[in-house]
């Protein structure tokens, strides 16, 4: 029980960070999976499946954390795009030292983003249609 606070707190609170510091308002599916957590945490308080409830919850916290990550990675990506869009005409590498590599870092960044998403959209399609 420990654990999954923690890791409800950490969801939280970096839910709330991103929230704020980024302005994205709600996080949704971090509120989601908070959600489901406490749904879980309460049916294993009755008695009910209580380990694997307790596993769900601790999943949920887990994944509610990943949800809040992501979505600071996409804000930041489109940040990146805001901004090389605006100085599109400026020779940005000649004053920002390590410029390329950031750039590398962003393209990295939108591959791994990009994957990830049509993976999660296969695997509810393949559930939705044979799950």
């Amino acid at each position: 029980m420990v654990e999954i606070k923690q890791l409800f707190e950490t969801a939280e609170d970096y839910s709330k960070l991103v929230e704020t510091n980024l302005g994205l308002g709600l996080v949704v599916p971090t509120v989601n999976e908070l959600r489901y957590c406490g749904k879980h945490l309460l049916d294993a308080c009755t008695g009910e499946d209580v380990e694997e409830n307790l596993r769900r919850a601790k999943s949920h916290c887990q994944r509610a954390i990943y949800d809040a990550s992501e979505a600071a990675s996409l804000a930041a990506l489109q940040s990146f795009d805001d901004f090389r869009t605006r100085y599109d005409t400026v020779q940005i590498r000649n004053i920002v030292s390590g410029y390329q590599e950031i750039c590398k870092n962003f393209r990295e960044l939108r591959k791994a983003t990009s994957e990830r998403i049509e993976n999660e959209e296969k695997y509810r399609w393949i559930n939705g249609n044979f799950g």
